[in-house]
This record gives structure tokens, sequence and C-alpha cells, in this order.
């Protein structure tokens, strides 16, 4: 049965059986349709509410989500464009991993899939203003390109990391009305399946997208000192002129953009690194813009300008003296 069809079926559903069942359904990834996806992505924005708070039915709204972002991204694309799908399931992820539930306070709670990973800790803010937070991503030739728990690491910085976010001790300064025990939500994406934009022109993403909120604090801006990142480039990128980059889902009438306000970027021949005054996604863009090189001169094209030349030298010959003779007459 088709996945649009569910949708009258999930209604009256219990919630468990709704994701269960949507786990089992997407799963043929290389099957679904746009229709199918958007249909998908509908059903779990209807779930986010019951599944919220439970870690169980929330590891399984999460194998969904990983089932769609690897589906071929030209359905993803025609599914964004007919319903605004990315932005919805986006949205459906961040307010999920807000509410994952919190056994340990000293310890941060991951959920890590193939495509994506997201975690969720406890802040004291005592601590927390004696250092700040660190939080890197490592992807290595052992996980294969994919990601697990044991790809995050929180707390000192580490060497050479796939990508990292540093947050200042002063971060809470911004948020003065945040008391102890806040939260703090981190996401990790391998690609840009739920950042898609309407006109891709030459910049692409060229790293892997990492994020950080505080719960219930919105977009927080005006950091100082600002948030430090770095990110290694993708490795079979082309492309010059890095830029250190966030995602603004209100650029281009809600449909989505990445922006370079708020960030400065520098960089050596492996790594960028960017200092942002604000926290939300951030990625690198690179110009992938096609060099043209000049054409090789033929010996016709050489031969044909020779003849261009010369019947201009002629020309002018031609004219002068018909000048000069109307003038001596």
């Amino acid at each position: 049965m088709e996945l649009s069809g569910l949708q009258l079926m999930y209604h009256n559903l219990p919630v468990d059986e709704k994701v269960q069942q949507l786990e089992e359904l997407t799963s043929n990834t290389q099957e679904l349709k746009s229709t199918e996806v958007t249909a998908s992505v509908s059903i779990l924005v209807t779930a986010t509410e019951d599944v919220s708070g439970n870690i169980t039915l929330t590891s399984t709204f999460l194998e969904v989500v990983d089932n769609i972002l690897v589906v071929n991204q030209e359905v993803l694309e025609e599914s964004q464009k007919s319903s605004n799908t990315s932005a919805k399931l986006l949205e459906a992820i961040e307010s999920v991993a807000e509410n994952i539930p919190i056994t340990n306070s000293s310890e941060p709670v991951v959920i890590a899939q193939t495509s994506f990973a997201v975690s969720i800790q406890q802040v004291d803010l005592d601590d927390f203003e004696e250092s700040g937070q660190n939080f890197s991503v490592v992807i290595n030739n052992t996980s294969k390109g994919n990601l697990s728990s044991e790809s995050l690491s929180f707390g000192k910085p580490i060497s050479s990391p796939t990508a990292s976010i540093s947050l200042p001790k002063s971060l809470f300064n911004a948020v003065p009305h945040f008391i102890n025990n806040t939260r703090i939500t981190n996401l990790v994406f391998l690609s840009e399946s739920v950042f898609l934009r309407r006109n891709f022109s030459y910049l692409k993403v060229s790293s892997i997208i990492v994020s950080a909120s505080v719960v219930g604090a919105g977009t927080i801006r005006g950091i100082k000192p600002p948030v430090d990142l770095s990110f290694q480039l993708d490795p079979n990128s082309n492309g010059t002129n890095p830029q250190c980059t966030f995602w603004n889902q209100s650029f281009d009438g809600g449909y989505g953009d990445w922006s370079s306000e708020g960030c400065n970027t520098s960089s050596n021949d492996s790594q960028v690194m960017c200092q942002c005054d604000h926290l939300t996604s951030f990625a690198i863009l690179l110009d992938a813009s096609p060099i043209i090189e000049p054409t090789e001169r033929t010996g016709l094209t050489l031969f044909l300008d020779s003849i261009t030349y010369i019947g201009i030298v002629i020309s002018l010959v031609c004219l002068t003296i018909t000048v000069t003779t109307y003038l001596s007459s």
C-alpha cells in the first residue's frame, strides 16, 4: 500500500505502531517516490509530540528519518519543492532531540544513525562558566564514512577532528534568564538532505554539517567572544574560496539558504576555521564555478587573424590615399 494511502489509516493508530510501520515502509529507500517521501514526513510531523520524551520511540522515529535522508537527492528535492519537506523534517528532528530523556546528568545522551546523529546533555552553569564546552566529530576510515556514538566527543578539544564547535564560557551572558540544569543539543549531518536550497548555483557544501543549540532559547545571537568552529574539507571536493556559513530557514521565502553573516573565515590547505556570533547549523561552502581555460590557438585561427589584420591595413592605406587625393585636388 502506498504511503499516501496510509496517512488516513495512521490517524488513529497508536504512536508506537505508527512509527514502527513507517520504519518498515521506508526501509526500501531505492523505491521511495517524492509523494511517498512527502507523506512520510507528514506522518512523522504528526507523531513528533507523542514520540518526544520516550527514548524507544525516539530511536525508531530517528531510524525513519535516516531512511528518508538517504533517498535519492532528486527525489528529496522534488518533495521539498512541492511541500517544503526538508524544513519540516529538520524542525521535527530538533523538536524530538530537545526532549530526549536524560538519565545521567553527567553524561550526554547520543543517538547515532548512519547519516546523522543527535545528542543532548545537561549543563551545570557553574562548570560551564569555568571552561565553556567543546563538541567534536571524528569520522575516519574505520567508521566507513558512517556515524556512530563513538564519532562524537564531548569535553576537551581533540586533535584533527572532522568538525568541532567550542562554546565560550560567556555563552549564557546572551541568555541570562537561564538557570542551572540547562540542556544543550548537538546535531551532525553527513549531507545536506535537510538543508535543500532552491538555487544551488556553484556554491557547494564541502563539509559535514554541525549544530549546537540551547533548549528553549531559540537562535542565540550576539555571542561575545564568538563561537569557534573548525572543519576538515571533503578531500573529494573541488572548489575555492571556503566560506563559513550557517543555515537560515527564513531566506528565500522560507525555503532556506546558507548565509555567511556574522561569521569570519580563515583556512589552510586542509582545514577551515570559523568564528560566528550565533548558534545554529554550520557548514563550509566552496565556490565550484568552472574554470574557463583560454582556448588553444590553432594554425587556421592564426591564419584567419593574419588575413583580417592585413585587410585592415590595406583598407587604412586605401583610405589614406583617397583622402590625400581628395584634399590635393
